[in-house]
């Protein structure tokens, strides 16, 4: 996480580098600028991450399959669809749910994303 950390910070610093020297900018101001910005970035996301808490936690997951019989867009008709309901528990305690429909293409992307998760988290 730091390593990514630390690359996405070096692109952003590259960037405005590079935009700064665009707008007109010469000398060393632009790579200062920049250098000055990657120093803030890196203390402030480390901050931040640092600070942060979850405010709810998953108590489960309930997943309906479905597909549409009519719709007034004639591409729609046949298409699949996951319908999700999921059980929040917020900091009071009490249980709240949250509704999701995606396609099938982005339910197979949000699954990947949570074992690319599941699987960093193993490892710490």
């Amino acid at each position: 996480m730091a390593s990514e950390l630390y690359l996405h910070t070096c692109l952003l610093r590259r960037q405005l580098e590079e935009e700064l020297r665009k707008s007109g900018l010469r000398s060393a101001l632009p790579a200062a600028a920049a250098e000055v910005w990657a120093e803030f970035a890196i203390a402030t996301q480390g901050q931040l991450l640092a600070a942060s808490s979850p405010l709810e936690s998953l108590i489960d997951v309930e997943w309906t399959f479905g597909v549409t019989a009519s719709s007034s867009e004639l591409e729609a008709v046949g298409s699949t669809y996951v319908q999700l309901r999921l059980t929040l528990s917020g900091d009071n305690g009490r249980a709240r749910f949250a509704h999701i429909e995606l396609s099938l293409p982005k339910f197979y992307e949000l699954l990947h994303q949570l074992e690319s998760a599941k699987a960093q988290l193993e490892v710490l």
